[in-house]
This record gives C-alpha cells, sequence and structure tokens, in this order.
C-alpha cells in the first residue's frame, strides 16, 4: 500500500509539473556523444543521433523542385554548414552565388544537407538515405575535425548504444519533469552541458578512425556511382598543429580514394590557404580588422574564409568539368 502511494503522489506530482513548469524539460539525451545538449531544435535520431525537428524537410524540398542534372548536393559538419550563422554565411552558400553569376551554370543548384556536429557516420547514412530517393549530378563532401575528435565511444559504438533498450528508456525518462530535476540538482548537472554518460577526454577514442573514414567514404562512392553522379571531397583548413596532425591521416584517405576511383576528386584547400597565413601582410589569421581573417577560430571559416573556398572549388570543378 505505501507503495502505491508513493506512485501515486509521483504521477500527481508530474502531472503538476508537467502543466506548470514547461520550460523545465532540458532535452539534453541526444546520444552518448553529448553534441548540442541545450538545443530545443533538435531531436534524438536512433541512427544519426541529433536531428533538425524536420528533419531537413526544407532542404529536401529545395532537393525535389531542383531537375536532377543541375543538382550540387553538399554534406559535412558545422564548417560546411556555415558557422557561426549567420553572418558568415556557407561556401555552398557563395558558391550558388558563383554558379549564378555565369550565365552558362545559372541553372545549377547547391543543396546543403551539412548539419553541426556530424561526422562522416552519420553523414554518410544520411547520404545514402537521400540519394536512394534522388538523383543529383554532384555531391560533395567534407569531414575530418568532428571524426578525429576524441571521445569515449567511436560513432559506431554509439549507434549500437543508441540501439539499445536501456537508452530508449532513459530517453523517455528524460521527457520526465521529475527526472530532469533528479538529474539537474541531485546529480549536479544544473549547468552542465556534459550528459551523464559522456566520459569526454583526450585519453579517448576518435569518433571515427581512418579505417571507418574509408568505409564511410566508400559509402558515399557507391551511393554516387549507383546514379552515375559524381563526388567531390574537400578537406579542411585548421590552424591548430595538434589538430592538423590528427586530420592527415583522413586527408590521405580522400586522396588514395580519388586515385582510384574515375568519378571521385579530391579537393585540398589547405596550400591555398597557407599561401596567405604565410603572407605579411595583411594577416589573415589574426588581423584586427576581423573581415580581412579567414577564420573564425582554429577550423570555422568567417565570411571571407567561405568567399574563399567557394572560388577554389568553383575553379577547381571547372578545370574538371563537372560544372558542365
Amino acid at each position: 500500500m505505501p507503495l502505491l502511494v508513493i506512485v501515486a503522489l509521483i504521477l500527481v506530482a508530474e502531472l503538476l509539473l508537467q502543466l506548470i513548469a514547461p520550460g523545465l524539460h532540458d532535452p539534453t539525451f541526444f546520444n552518448v556523444q553529448g553534441t548540442f545538449t541545450d538545443r530545443p531544435d533538435l531531436r534524438e535520431d536512433p541512427k544519426l543521433f541529433w536531428i533538425p525537428l524536420d528533419r531537413f524537410a526544407g532542404v529536401t524540398a529545395q532537393l525535389e523542385q531542383t531537375p536532377p542534372a543541375d543538382c550540387i548536393v553538399f554534406f559535412g559538419g558545422s564548417i560546411v554548414y556555415g558557422w557561426p550563422r549567420p553572418d558568415n554565411g556557407s561556401y555552398p552558400e557563395f558558391l550558388q552565388e558563383r554558379l549564378a553569376a555565369d550565365p552558362q551554370r545559372a541553372g545549377l543548384k547547391v543543396v546543403n544537407y551539412a548539419f553541426p556536429g556530424y561526422s562522416s557516420h552519420q553523414s554518410s547514412l544520411l547520404a545514402e538515405e537521400i540519394l536512394s530517393d534522388h538523383d543529383v549530378k554532384l555531391v560533395a563532401v567534407s569531414h575530418a575535425t568532428n571524426d578525429a575528435r576524441r571521445m569515449s565511444f567511436t560513432d559506431r559504438e554509439a549507434a549500437k548504444i543508441n540501439g539499445r533498450i536501456a537508452k530508449r528508456l532513459l530517453y523517455r525518462f528524460n521527457k520526465s519533469k521529475i527526472f530532469t530535476i533528479y538529474r539537474r540538482f541531485i546529480l549536479g548537472f544544473v549547468k552542465s552541458e556534459k550528459p551523464i554518460w559522456d566520459e569526454t577526454g583526450a585519453g579517448g577514442k576518435p569518433r571515427v578512425s581512418p579505417t571507418e573514414f574509408r568505409e564511410n567514404m566508400l559509402r558515399y562512392i557507391n551511393a554516387v556511382s549507383a546514379q552515375n553522379a559524381r563526388l567531390v571531397m574537400i578537406s579542411h583548413v585548421d590552424n591548430n598543429p595538434a589538430f592538423r596532425a590528427g586530420q592527415d591521416n583522413y586527408f590521405r584517405v580522400m586522396e588514395e580514394l580519388a586515385q582510384n576511383y574515375d568519378n571521385v576528386a579530391y579537393i585540398d584547400l589547405r596550400p591555398e590557404f597557407q599561401k596567405l597565413f604565410d603572407t605579411p601582410e595583411p594577416d589573415y589569421m589574426n588581423a584586427e580588422d576581423p573581415s580581412l581573417r579567414l577564420l573564425v577560430d582554429h577550423c570555422h571559416l568567417t565570411k571571407q574564409g567561405n568567399r574563399l573556398v567557394a572560388e577554389i572549388l568553383y575553379r577547381e570543378l571547372n578545370k574538371l568539368g563537372w560544372l558542365d
């Protein structure tokens, strides 16, 4: 009997909290990787970990309105998405502007499925899903930074954990106001963005190993080859030596695959950016005038940086004849 009373009291308290504290819910249980813990515009996805509430509906609508022969689709993380927005735009947006200014290529449309935090594990699964339903002219993908990020679990391990019933039950519990209070105040997560099961640290392992990265890129290659499309893989630019060293293996995979497949190309942005970074004046890395800088931080692009990438892509894709 006392147990029934306790259960009844909890249910009544939960009901009252649902009615009087609508803003208390803290959607932090997106995935074991612990990304975007305070974003109410996202929802959990067992396969992709986190996705926009509309599941890319706006992007897909744009894709469906574009003839396949005119469609260029981008995939990636925050660097391709354009972060921080809206000030700096994104290089897919500026590539669209560049194409629109060219009378011969004004009909080409750029669609951007990149999303902050995404690794090649997530984006290749998304690309596989999108490309199975939609034919396109060209697919562009850029990854390394998120893949090389060290976590307690690899993305493949996280996917397995996300599929377990205990994880799903915890996510359901998280919708409870009482459980949220318990997590916040009893466990001491009042201001922490760290989910209770995430143990990030330098001693972790890459979210995606170079071997897994290669398999993810092959998933892209298979998806574009199935519809006779083309794939361009794009490097990142990073001015932090420690991060750069961790990314080189991923770029080598891109280069090797591009050499082995006729419908695959690799565009390395780093040499052109490095030439500018090595130029004494203006200081493209640390100039007091933010409009001169190419990077916001060690890897995210400013508006100037995004425009430069768009120009490089336009030039290199033209050389390949892939915009014709």
